[in-house]
């Protein structure tokens, strides 16, 4: 039958699913002081949080019983999941769900309406029964998908193909939107692709109050209780006792669509009306409350939806655990029964106690005094037939009581009868005993006086016996004080051979201990050496600082003395230009006329200057004259310089032409002499130029002569620019540095001496990562040559360092790290090539000779 226009009201509609189990009675205390202080690995924070029960419109005795006073002891107790710990099982919100059946997918979510409030709660009594339960909800309205719902959830081990599918919401930071994955609670302790089941995530909220299973089922193993509330809009009256049936044995949708007439009789059926289109459902399987059509009061639907989550699921609850309690006992009994009768009135004592306990606690005929709270109290103990089962097991347990005490009864009287003839015969045995025992003391009297003449004739013989053990003994100490001769000889043996031991043992203390000494020593000198070396090292670096200084002072002293010569240079023009003005002043009638006072007219000059005196005319012509010696004396020197200074300029850039195109010509030494060379000069190209052609004059470099003026003629440099040449034969040059030296030094060390290197430190620098940088690869080398016992290949290097070959060639080499590494890889011992590889070698090599025989050959 098909319910297509029905819709469920999801804010009045509810479902607990209840899972119940037994555990040991005399454990209750302990975990009532267990489940509030369990906490999870993941969070220090608790599980359980400690919820009353609501006592609301509950008789006196029954509120007591689910919540005492202090002073009285609690027999029952209720626990809800903390909100802290409910997203390590699964149970936010944000997380999507699904129930996959063959009827389809149902999303739910747990809690009501989503919201997870008290979505796990966990209540123990103190007769051994537990019920741990789950609210949930699915997310539709439909009808079809509620009553799907129902009959697989409680299914936990996936009973009739269903299972549970969880999906967690994640976020792509890469393509920015969000996305669904396969997810499990990593507390189940099975992965989503293993098909988990819903009962993993039971057993694990039950095993956080232990780690061993302290619960047993008491139900269909792996299946839940429902209690359910569902309030259906639009559903035709017709069709109101179908869905009663479907209800009442939890049917999916495709089941139950044939019921007879008689499953639809509601005086049959176990319906029990609560107001119109209302029932309350009671089977063995579960409860249920179904509203069709119900009104729009807010009694029916805002009050009574939450007496029904409250009140009437506490006394589903009561009924439930009566039930359970009672099936409990009644299993104890049948499993008491079949063991020893030893035992067995002991085991019936304890099951009668715990009856009485749950008849004096547990077992209630009213709970509530409303009509409509008792009234389904009673359907639910008449449905559960508690009252039969109580008689049952109370029967079974005074008749198999009475059984057991009488059988002890019994047993007692067939021991006393047993010990009544073990007494008889026990004076029977003691009568035969002592006429035995007369009998044996006249035989014994016999017996003494035969075994007195025995002694008799034994005491003489025992008198030779003794005469010839003294003389044994005699020759036995005679015997024993030879051997402890012996022993004392051998024992003085040992005791030198001891003494000797002794001795050598301290003689080889003594000498471990003189040669740690000497290791001490010698790691002291090592030091030493260590210290020196550095010093030794600091005073080469010192040196040539001082050197360079020298240099720079030399050069200094040699431009002082340069200006000195061109000033006094320029003191012989004045002088050669003030003797030559004398000269020209002497024929001052040339430029003048005579006067008769003694004063020479100048004709050129003012008139109110005209008139000078000879003298001032003589000193005025002889300053001209200098003047203009020294302008033209400097208009020549001018000349002179900016034509040195334009060939200067030139060979500079023909140099540094020769530095980039033929770096090769300049050995190691001569990189270094011309950049102190350089370092010592001023900053001008005559200067620059003059040292740099002494240096090759000097040096012998003939070849770098010849490139220069071959390159002299081609280059035209811009002499409008400024040019620092300095700067740039510098860059050009790039003199070798200190750590260069030292790499340099290491190198030709691990080619020349490699003796030095034992094969700790071969395996040592083949486990190094040399840095490509040559000023910290130079400080990795100091600090390894400077480790312990390597003061002598330390010393060899500040010989190497310092002593490099002059004809050295630092161009177009490969970076110092790979060849450091090729040159490490050469101290490493190889494996002989195999013969492949040697048949290879050798025609690779007869094909290269060949083809350079074909290359020096003349041309046809």
């Amino acid at each position: 039958m098909q319910f297509n226009d029905a819709k469920i009201d999801t804010k009045a509609s509810s479902i607990y699913f209840v899972y119940p189990f037994t555990f040991d009675i005399a454990t209750f205390d302990s975990l009532n002081q267990a489940i509030p202080e369990a906490k999870l690995s993941q969070k220090q924070t608790t599980v359980w949080e400690t919820q009353p029960f609501p006592t609301e419109d509950l008789l006196f005795h029954v509120a007591n019983y689910l919540k005492p006073t202090e002073s009285q002891i609690s027999t029952a107790q209720r626990w809800t999941l903390s909100g802290a710990v409910r997203d390590v099982f699964g149970f936010q919100d944000q997380w999507e769900l699904e129930l996959t059946s063959p009827q389809g997918s149902v999303p739910f979510a747990f809690g009501k309406d989503g919201k997870a409030g008290d979505v796990v709660q966990l209540v123990l009594f103190r007769v051994g029964v537990g019920f741990l339960i789950l609210q949930v909800q699915p997310k539709g309205n439909t009808l079809e998908h509620w009553l799907n719902f129902l009959h697989y959830f409680r299914f936990l081990k996936g009973q009739q193909g269903s299972k549970v599918k969880v999906q967690k919401r994640q976020w792509d930071a890469q393509n920015r939107e969000a996305f669904w994955e396969d997810y499990f609670p990593e507390i189940a302790q099975c992965p989503p692709q293993n098909k988990p089941k819903f009962g993993q995530i039971v057993k694990a909220l039950l095993h956080t109050v232990s780690s061993e299973p302290w619960w047993s089922e008491i139900f269909v193993p792996g299946q839940m209780l429902p209690f359910v509330s569902l309030y259906v809009d639009n559903l035709p009256e017709a069709k109101t006792p179908h869905l009663l049936y479907k209800l009442q044995n939890f049917f999916h949708e495709k089941q139950g669509n044939d019921p007879s007439p008689e499953d639809l009789d509601p005086q049959i059926q176990p319906w029990l009306p609560y107001a119109r289109g209302q029932w309350f459902v009671c089977t063995l399987e579960g409860s249920s409350f179904l509203a069709v059509n119900a009104s729009t009061e807010q009694f029916f639907r805002e009050t009574l939806p939450y007496h029904l989550r409250q009140q009437y699921f506490l006394l589903f609850l009561l009924a439930l655990h009566q039930r359970f309690a009672l099936m409990s006992l009644s299993g104890q009994v049948a499993e008491s029964w079949v063991k020893d009768e030893a035992t067995r009135l002991q085991q019936f004592e304890k099951i009668r106690d715990r009856l009485l306990l749950f008849t004096a606690r547990g077992y209630f005929a009213q709970v509530m005094q409303r009509e409509h709270h008792h009234r389904c109290y009673c359907k639910w103990q008449e449905v559960f037939q508690l009252d039969r089962l109580y008689r049952e097991v109370h029967d079974e347990v005074r008749e198999m009581q009475e059984y057991s005490t009488l059988q002890y009864l019994r047993r007692l009287e067939a021991a006393e009868k047993q010990r009544d003839r073990l007494r008889q015969e026990e004076r029977e045995r003691l009568a035969e005993v002592e006429k035995k025992r007369e009998q044996e003391r006249l035989e014994e009297k016999e017996r003494q006086e035969k075994a007195e003449k025995k002694r008799e004739q034994e005491r003489l013989e025992e008198k030779e016996r003794q005469e010839k053990a003294e003389k044994k003994r005699e020759q036995e100490r005679l015997e024993e004080k030879e051997r402890l001769a012996e022993v004392e000889k051998k024992r003085d043996r040992l005791q030198l051979e001891e003494r000797e031991r002794l001795a050598a043992a301290e003689k080889k203390r003594h000498q471990e201990r003189r040669e740690e000494k000497e290791r001490q020593e010698e790691r002291e000198r090592e030091r030493d050496r260590f210290y020196m070396l550095a010093l030794r090292e600091k005073e080469e670096a010192g040196k040539q600082r001082e050197r360079r200084y020298l240099q720079q002072l030399r050069a200094k002293e040699e431009d002082q003395a340069k200006r000195d010569r061109e000033f006094q240079d320029l003191a012989y023009i004045i002088s050669i230009g003030l003797g030559g003005a004398a000269i020209f002043a002497s024929s001052a009638g040339l430029l003048t006329a005579g006067s008769d006072e003694g004063r020479v007219t100048v004709e050129w000059i003012p008139s109110f200057m005209t008139t000078w005196h000879p003298v001032n005319v003589a000193i005025s012509v002889s300053f001209c004259g200098a003047l203009c010696f020294l302008g033209f004396v400097e208009l020549l020197q001018c000349t002179q310089r900016c034509r040195l200074h334009r060939r200067a300029r030139r060979k500079l850039e023909a140099f540094l032409m020769v530095l980039q195109q033929d770096l090769e010509w300049f050995s190691w030494c001569d990189r270094e002499r011309l950049g102190e060379l350089v370092d010592s000069r001023p900053d001008k190209p005559r200067e620059l130029s003059k040292a740099i052609a002494d240096w090759c004059e000097h040096e012998g470099h003939p070849q770098i002569l010849g490139k220069l003026a071959s390159l002299e003629q081609r280059v035209k440099p811009d002499f409008r620019a400024k040019k620092h040449y300095k700067a740039r034969l510098r860059a050009a040059i790039s003199p070798p540095t200190a750590a260069q030296k030292k790499i340099e030094g290491f190198l030709q060390l691990l080619q020349k001496q490699s003796d030095l290197f034992d094969r700790e430190a071969r395996h040592h620098l083949a486990q190094q990562q040399w840095a490509s940088e040559p000023d910290k690869l130079a400080e990795q080398i100091s600090k390894w040559c400077q480790g312990e016992r390597r003061s002598a290949i330390y010393a060899q290097l500040l010989d190497e360092q310092n002593n490099l070959p002059s004809l050295l060639l630092i161009s177009r080499l490969e970076p110092y790290a790979k060849r450091l590494q090729k040159a490490i890889g050469r101290l490493q011992p190889r494996k002989p090539p195999s013969l492949f590889s040697r048949v290879v070698n050798e025609t690779w090599r007869d094909i290269e000779r060949g083809w350079q025989r074909i290359k020096r050959s003349p041309p046809p």
